[in-house]
């Protein structure tokens, strides 16, 4: 065995070919392999391993990547100053997040930070922190993922990795583009084509292409997206990564669907799902799913359309459950606590005092939250239970989401002879305060339609509103509590159908043969300290008929941020939704309605309490 040429010079010459020559690194892997096997060389065996797992994967070969890395890991766990160390660590996350599992790659990637930091690799730590920021990205943190690359531009900037340069500048753009600032996103794909086109980078060339493309589908420049998914297509060709022609062939087929060109969609379609189960990419493939959903109802097969998006839903649940969502924020906020301590070299949280302050407050957090918790019980308590509301309506649903535990929403039914008096309410404020305020409306309603008999929507809304201001002291001159209620209440006549409504800021939605009619309510808030006590709420009488809808609501839901523009749902959506469900099955319309919603939520934070009451009458 010719051992002239030291086993470090192999790892290096491969190292640096690992995107530019991957077959000639694959090479250089077995040599290294036989070296170590001949002469007992646990490095060279190791590095085999290593690059024979990148080079595999870059190709996008069948072949256990993390049996390899693992294989090679347990010797860098014990030499951890070779540079193979953090690369190994970052490319197990690497791997992990192609499959899909976001709570390990995080993990290994941020240890691949940390072990580039204690040898001073750079250009590892550069890679790790790309890796970082496409997990953030998946993860639909683009804040994350974009302070996360632009560290990593900074680095190579300093290293004169210009080609490494244009594919940062690539994944910025990205997650720009999925922030919906697209006039950054486009600036920043430029300056990747630039420097991709000046330093001859074929190889990253597509990828950019594929960037621009999918940023002209957002912006629904049909024509424009295809050209730049085929022209991405035409330059990788020759190339054996899978992985690109699955990103173009998923975008083409979404194009052709939105073009209504069938056959093309299917095509496209089956030919990336068939490259995602090779290469078991869930991320990809549950939106290919979602895709064959959308061209099945195309095609007006609703019962395949149905198939392909329970597939959707469950592939999606499965790659962003809400349990690693929560491991992996934990483990962000470890990782910066780690660098602080390391970057400032103090370590209070090890400190005696510090311990025993910090078991107190959880202690005391403890204590408040099932305090919380048991409010929320009471609460719960004092609401009909659901079971209860399906006995006076069998087809309805409530959809009732408290932001923090407690909610200031609250739902409202009482049958009296043949009427049945109904309302959906929204307290100002959420929490604590706010179901502190609910609980005293539920009472008062209860007091005017079981204690005071009252029927008519308008004569209980100027009870409710009167007992209010003269509970919480809300009359003019006096230093009482400023708040009040939002309230749509309906009473409905079981025996004749006719619908008796009042609003007090608060509409409720009428759908019937398919077309929606808004009610609204008086501009008069229950509890208006300053408005005029001899004010009145209209009452408005409508007559219905069997298989009619009727929704009572919260400001919840239309006012949630998401979707992929970070937007508020807003009202147009809701009634296109419940339009859209309308001579649908009471249980259909309960499954769309929350996963409309959860899905446009998505990652974001809930900014209040989400009501939405609904009636369809048989």
């Amino acid at each position: 065995m010719n051992i002239k040429v030291k086993t470090s010079d192999l790892i290096q010459k491969a190292w640096s070919i690992r995107y530019t020559d991957i077959n000639e690194c694959l090479k250089i892997a077995l040599k290294l392999e036989k070296r170590g096997v001949n002469n007992n060389d646990e490095r060279a065996l190791a590095w085999s391993l290593l690059l024979k797992a990148i080079g595999c994967f870059l190709l996008s070969k069948e072949e256990n990547y993390l049996d390899l890395l693992l294989k090679a890991k347990s010797w860098f766990d014990n030499h951890t100053k070779d540079f193979g160390n953090p690369v190994c660590q970052y490319f197990i996350g690497n791997v992990y997040e192609s499959l899909g599992d976001y709570n390990q790659a995080l993990q290994f990637v941020h240890n691949g930070i940390k072990a580039a930091e204690n040898i001073e690799f750079d250009e590892g730590k550069s890679d790790a922190l790309s890796v970082a920021g496409i997990i953030y990205s998946r993860l639909g943190d683009q804040t994350s993922a974009i302070k996360n690359f632009k560290e990593c531009l900074s680095i190579r900037g300093k290293l004169r990795n210009y080609k490494a340069m244009a594919s940062t500048l690539n994944l910025i753009a990205r997650s720009y583009s999925l922030m919906g600032d697209y006039k950054n996103s486009l600036n920043h794909y430029k300056k990747s084509l630039s420097l991709r086109v000046r330093y001859n980078d074929i190889g990253g060339l597509p990828w950019t292409y594929l960037g621009m493309a999918s940023l002209m589908e957002k912006f629904e420049h049909v024509k424009e997206s295809q050209k730049h998914y085929q022209k991405g297509l035409l330059i990788n060709k020759h190339s054996e990564d899978k992985r690109f022609e699955l990103h173009c062939l998923l975008g083409l087929g979404r194009l052709a669907i939105k073009s209504e060109q069938i056959k093309e969609a299917e095509e496209y379609l089956k030919t990336a799902e068939k490259i995602a189960l090779t290469l078991n990419a869930k991320p990809l493939l549950f939106e290919i799913y979602q895709a064959l959903s959308d061209l099945s109802e195309l095609k007006n097969c609703h019962e395949e359309a149905l198939i392909w998006y329970k597939k959707f839903h469950l592939l999606k649940e499965e790659v962003n459950n809400a349990d690693t969502l929560k491991r992996i924020h934990n483990q962000q906020m470890t990782f910066a606590v780690e660098k602080a301590q390391k970057e400032t070299e103090i370590y209070q949280l090890r400190n005696v005092e510090l311990k025993a302050a910090f078991e107190e407050i959880a202690e005391k957090n403890k204590d408040l939250r099932d305090s919380i918790n048991y409010a929320f019980l009471i609460q719960k308590s004092i609401l009909p239970t659901h079971e209860s509301v399906k006995d006076i309506f069998p087809n309805s649903f409530i959809f009732w989401r408290p932001r923090d535990i407690v909610s200031g929403d609250f739902y409202f039914i009482e049958k009296k002879n043949e009427y049945v008096i109904f309302a959906a309410v929204d307290c100002t404020g959420h929490g604590v305060p706010g179901a502190m305020m609910s609980v005293a409306g539920y009472n008062f309603l209860s007091q005017a339609v079981k204690e005071k008999g009252l029927i008519n929507p308008s004569d209980i809304l100027h009870f409710l509103d009167k007992r209010i201001n003269e509970r919480f002291r809300q009359s003019k001159g006096n230093s009482g509590v400023k708040d009040g209620m939002d309230i749509a209440l309906c009473t409905l006549n079981i025996s004749t159908n006719e619908l008796q409504f009042a609003g007090a800021m608060n509409p409720i939605y009428l759908i019937s043969k398919g077309e929606l009619k808004e009610i609204k309510g008086d501009y008069l808030p229950i509890g208006n300290f300053s408005q005029n006590p001899n004010d009145r709420y209209n009452n408005h009488i409508v007559q219905l008929i069997k298989g009619d809808d009727i929704y009572l609501f919260s400001d919840g839901f239309a006012d949630q941020f998401g979707g992929p523009n970070n937007k508020k749902f807003k009202y147009s959506q809701m009634k296109e939704l419940f339009t859209r469900n309308h001579n649908k099955s009471i249980e259909t319309k309960f499954k769309n309605l929350t996963t409309t919603f959860e899905e446009w939520k998505g990652n974001t934070f809930q900014i209040d309490d989400v009501l939405v009451f609904h009636i369809c009458l048989l």
